[in-house]
């Protein structure tokens, strides 16, 4: 017996049907873009998760859903909660034109069947010749445990039927052309001798043995049917592209259809993470055009002045700044370290595009990569894109300059003279840091060639292999007295070089203290001069030089206090204190 429709009515009033809604048109959603993605892809499993936690919610509460079908729409508890479209992408009209009438989902239903229930949906979206099934036929066969449903019976319904008993495709055909002679003048020979008969039995065997109209196919020369080397080459290819899936320009203007019609925030979030994904497989694929051409269409619709726009905008950035993280452009490390000569030049002119279309944050994720790229091939393009980058955002440039290739380093020298002073200073300054002896060089000169040294950010120079640019930078930090600077020369003193062996070092060291510090320093200096050396420091090549610097510094501060401890330190027991007390003294004792 059919259920009777209940009145319909759009409104969704409290939590339960909203709840019902929203998992409504996760379904929906689903059933519309699922043979865009195979069942296994992780835009397929969000949106699986989305719909079972969704039922699941409500069948906390609730031993059953229970949903009528009605035509294109999906009615519950007597309120419309989705009105479809008459097109095999709607799952109401679907599941109506296959004679569903109502379909349940129970308490214990796991998320397998919700899985099942989408795939039997896909694969009966086709109603004409070629599909030899219907929904109801695969709900049927499948029987899935914690899914009810209610079909009409179509063989009840009043539909005329077609006897194709009396239509032959083409009679037997004898295997021969005498043969068939044989036959028929024996027939006539026995037409000629048998009895009339009575009428009506021939009326009656006519009914039963009269053939139907026959279409009888010549023979065609093979040779037609026969495929060259280069037909075969393309019918493989063919073959290859249609069983790899859909058309990748198809999809994209599916994609982009669906999210213009959009008034959903959250179906277009899902779409924007369809186009995200298809996005990172043009890649894979080297499809750079297909992966231009998402980028370029959502800066138009970015563009726009239009209501649709500003619903739009800050899922379109999210997906951009999303799109140029390291994680989704990691593809691109393959192409670079192996590049496929087969890639056309158009699509390697469309890959540079892409990237001028990413925010400059991508920098971070080529960085990495200048030392792997082929840079005989791809150099002047692929420093093109951090000269477009770095004049717009000279603070990324310099977060990342300690990441790029020494050669691209270098390639990029040019390019930072010709820009501003400012933004060109301070990426310099973090590039001056770089694991390469010949960058750092270069670019420290550089820097001191403009007066421009910030001998705070370079401070770890100090300790540089190369002792022009130790030596260097000492001296500029002695020129001025700093809190800053003393602070971290003290830190220096105490962490990095207690056990140096380097006299000359440790004494420009102290040296460089002392004419930058102040009062602050002075316990420290006290402590280094005064305090007893251990054996090994004592015998150390570099042991002695910690205390005669102590005492330098201290007489370098110009503080009467500083002074008192030299003086007193001249007339200690200890033998090292009271030759370096003495020798910053000027060799007296002082009284």
């Amino acid at each position: 017996m059919a259920i009777e429709a209940p009145s319909t009515k759009f409104a969704v009033d409290g939590p339960e049907q909203q709840t019902v809604a929203t998992f409504v048109q996760l379904l929906a959603g689903a059933v519309k873009h699922h043979s865009l993605y195979p069942e296994n892809h992780s835009i397929a499993k969000q949106h699986l998760n989305k719909i079972f936690t969704t039922l699941s919610s409500f069948l906390k509460d609730n031993q059953v859903l229970h949903l009528v079908i009605d035509k294109t729409s999906i009615i519950y508890d007597g309120s419309i909660l989705y009105e479809g479209k008459n097109n095999d992408n709607d799952i109401a009209f679907l599941l109506g034109r296959d004679g569903v009438e109502w379909i349940e989902f129970l308490r214990e239903i796991e998320q397998w069947e919700i899985q099942s229930l989408l795939k039997l949906i896909n694969l009966n979206r086709r109603s004409d010749i070629d599909s030899d099934g219907n929904i109801a036929t695969a709900l049927w066969e499948t029987d899935l445990p914690h899914i009810e449903y209610k079909t009409i019976d179509l063989t009840a319904l009043d539909i005329p039927l077609l006897n194709f008993k009396s239509f032959q495709v083409a009679p037997e055909s004898a295997t021969t052309f005498d043969s068939t002679e044989e036959e028929s003048d024996t027939s006539i020979q026995d037409d000629e001798l048998s009895p009339p008969q009575d009428l009506e039995d021939t009326e009656e065997d006519a009914s039963h043995d009269e053939p139907g109209p026959s279409l009888t196919l010549t023979d065609l020369d093979t040779s037609l049917w026969q495929l060259s080397e280069m037909e075969k080459f393309q019918l493989d290819a063919m073959i290859r592209t249609e069983e790899e899936g859909v058309d990748t320009s198809s999809i994209i203007d599916v994609l982009f259809i669906l999210l213009l019609l959009q008034t959903d925030t959250q179906e277009a979030l899902d779409i924007m993470e369809f186009l995200q994904d298809r996005f990172q497989d043009c890649l894979q694929q080297q499809r750079f055009k297909y992966a231009l051409r998402i980028l370029v269409t959502l800066n138009k619709i970015q563009s726009t002045d239009t209501p649709l726009q500003k619903q739009l905008d800050p899922l379109i950035t999210d997906l951009f700044q999303a799109v140029a993280k390291p994680e989704s452009l990691r593809d691109l490390e393959l192409f670079f370290t192996s590049p496929d000569i087969s890639v056309p030049d158009n699509e390697i002119a469309a890959l540079w595009k892409l990237l001028r279309l990413l925010p400059s944050s991508v920098m971070r994720a080529l960085a990495p990569l200048s030392g792997k790229v082929d840079l005989q091939r791809f150099g002047l393009s692929f420093i093109s894109i951090f000269e477009t980058f770095g004049e717009e955002d000279p603070q990324t440039l310099a977060e990342v300059s300690t990441e790029l290739n020494e050669k691209v380093c270098l390639l990029l020298l040019p390019f930072i003279k010709r820009i501003n002073i400012e933004p060109a200073t301070h990426i310099l300054t973090a590039m001056a840091l770089h694991p390469s002896q010949l960058v750092r060089s270069r670019v420290f000169h550089l820097l001191l060639e403009w007066n421009a040294v910030n001998t705070h950010k370079l401070f770890p120079l100090i300790e540089d292999q190369d002792p022009v640019i130790r030596q260097t930078l000492l001296s500029l930090i002695s020129k001025k007295r700093s809190p800053r600077m003393e602070l971290m020369l003290c830190k220096h003193i105490q962490e990095k070089i207690t056990k140096s062996s380097d006299s000359d070092y440790i004494l420009a060291c102290y040296n460089a203290l002392g004419k930058t510090g102040g009062a602050q320093c002075i316990p420290f200096l006290k402590k280094q001069l005064l305090q007893k050396s251990s054996l090994g420091t004592l015998f150390a090549s570099g042991g002695g030089a910690h205390k005669e610097g102590a005492a330098l510094a201290l007489m370098t501060l110009r503080k009467a206090e500083a002074r008192k401890i030299v003086q007193e330190g001249a007339a200690s027991i200890i033998p090292d204190v009271r030759s370096a007390c003495r020798k910053a003294l000027g060799g007296k004792h002082a009284s």
